[in-house]
């Protein structure tokens, strides 16, 4: 069998989505052969389109110029433009199944890409998976005749099973996993058996451009890749389909799973060596749910055998003064870590985060005083925020005082607590499963009696100069979070002497110093 996976990225965002690596591997490794169309390095003139590097650079995420958009080259594209290179993609690798992961914020896009087939191309079956189709299977089978299945769970055991059965002949609408739309209807199959980690191979990463190994990170350019070695959040947070998808799998086994450590260490170590990696990404959602002595044997064993610096995601709650000893002696060199929001009623009870802000000031001191560089995640335009309140994220954010902060606005996802939250308190429409709503990340979708959209839109882009900034400048920031042309100047130059202040941050030097050792002691292994 002949696979095209698809990757619709309208975010120019070059991480690679581990579940088609992780398929790609496995196809492969059952006698399939495998191909991917990708749209992540194609700006597309058309709605639904964000530039990442542009909205980073105006939140002042980049600490100084690089060559990433060099290294990227970024070509602008229409749809129409984009539509033709994949109708030629699919005539020459003439595929017999496609299969596309879809995110939220991807499926416009990639609905448009299928609709867009011509001829024997259009009758090709096509499957879908990812977060949009586990939690809008039905719908998207029922309104969309571009899809003809859709994946609820884990694709692993489903998608084998479904390739496997085209192959033979076989009926495929049984599988555990499976929505199928047939001439009778949907049937719709119970949820899948939850992925045993060990049996997944390698991730292949030989489907992806060679552009996807290059990020930036403080003023260079690396060659990082993602791995994960655990999967499914066991925490609770109401904007995170995690909860949802705990519900689906109750009676199975621990939902919660992780790779045992000499399968980590094996696929760290030919990652490594074939794609000359700088820097590993744990996209783990929670890293440190390792047990301490489990973190323990992982940093013996990483330190022996692979030796990369390396980022992790984790909670504040974890991060106690040995677990970051740990770490730093690992060789971590950035932690991201959710502070989400300052006001600790709305934290806990509308974003189901229950922790103090002295677990989370602690967790940035801790981090601090190993010099491993933090990244603060905060989520602004929560139902009930006020601008009292987004000044509550900043001072909390102010007291942690992490090396970078990052605003988001709230998207309410389907199948998320808060999304039930937000349509009870009319925060969006009654229709708004009806049709995946815009969502360009630069602008909220809900309506909030306490701030407007636009109030909230200007907000997040000086977040971070409210944080760093004195509380004199204030009125200052408070005039560029308009949108006129003046703004924009002050936004620039406050962005400007935010960023100075990142590069003189201590973690900023130590991280940048065993960087810099890093590279040397690669060219010396290359010369000899």
């Amino acid at each position: 069998m002949r696979v095209l996976f698809v990757w619709p990225c309208n975010t120019n965002a070059n991480w690679v989505p581990l579940g088609i690596s992780i398929l790609s591997a496995l196809a492969k490794k059952n006698g399939h052969e495998t191909a991917l169309f990708d749209t992540t390095f194609y700006r597309i003139k058309r709605k639904g389109y964000v530039n990442t590097t542009q909205e980073s650079v105006k939140q002042g995420q980049y600490i100084g110029a690089t060559d990433f958009e060099k290294l990227m080259d970024f070509r602008e594209k229409t749809f129409e433009e984009v539509a033709d290179e994949f109708q030629r993609k699919v005539d020459s690798f003439r595929p017999d199944v496609i299969a596309m992961s879809l995110m939220t914020q991807f499926f416009e896009l990639g609905r448009d890409l299928l609709n867009s087939l011509t001829g024997e191309s259009s009758k090709i079956p096509v499957i879908a998976g990812g977060p949009h189709a586990h939690v809008a299977a039905e719908e998207m089978l029922v309104s969309h005749q571009c899809f003809d299945i859709a994946c609820t769970g884990d694709g692993e055991g489903p998608f084998m099973s479904l390739l496997e059965r085209l192959e033979a002949g076989k009926d495929h609408t049984k599988i555990p996993g499976l929505y199928v739309k047939t001439a009778q209807g949907i049937i719709k199959n119970d949820p899948p058996p939850l992925s045993d980690l060990d049996e997944n191979p390698c991730p292949d990463m030989d489907v992806f451009d060679d552009r996807y190994f290059y990020q930036p990170y403080l003023t260079g350019v690396y060659r990082i890749a993602s791995y994960e070695t655990q999967r499914g959040c066991p925490y609770r947070c109401t904007y995170c389909i995690n909860e949802f998808l705990q519900k689906k799998t109750m009676g199975q086994r621990r939902y919660n799973r992780r790779r045992s450590l000499s399968k980590v260490i094996s696929d760290l170590k030919f990652l490594k060596q074939k794609y000359d990696l700088d820097i590993i990404r744990f996209v783990d959602e929670t890293f440190l749910l390792f047990p301490e002595e489990k973190i323990r044997e992982f940093s013996d064993a990483y330190r022996k055998e692979i030796g990369l610096p390396f980022f992790i995601t984790t909670r504040p709650d974890g991060l106690t003064v040995e677990k970051t000893r740990i770490l730093m002696d690992m060789g971590c060199t950035a932690a991201s870590i959710g502070i989400e929001h300052g006001n600790p009623e709305l934290r806990e009870k509308v974003l189901g985060r229950k922790m103090t802000d002295d677990q989370i000031i602690t967790a940035f001191r801790n981090l601090r005083d190993v010099c491993i560089r933090s990244s603060a995640y905060n989520l602004i335009g929560i139902p009930h925020e006020t601008r009292e309140t987004l000044f509550d994220t900043v001072s909390l954010n102010r007291k942690a005082d992490p090396d970078s902060v990052t605003a988001f606005l709230l998207f309410p996802y389907r199948k998320t607590a808060i999304h039930g939250m937000s349509l009870s308190g009319n925060f969006i429409p009654a229709d708004f499963n009806d049709e995946t709503p815009f969502h360009d990340f630069c602008d909220s979708v809900l309506s909030l009696p306490g701030i407007s959209r636009q109030e909230l839109s200007g907000f997040k882009k000086m977040f971070a100069a409210y944080v760093y900034l004195p509380e004199t400048v204030y009125p200052l920031i408070k005039r560029a979070e308009r949108g006129d042309a003046a703004a924009e100047v002050i936004c620039a130059e406050l962005n400007e002497i935010v960023l100075d202040l990142q590069k003189k941050r201590q973690s900023t030097k130590v991280q940048l110093a065993a960087l810099e050792s890093l590279r040397k002691r690669k060219e010396q292994v290359a010369l000899a």
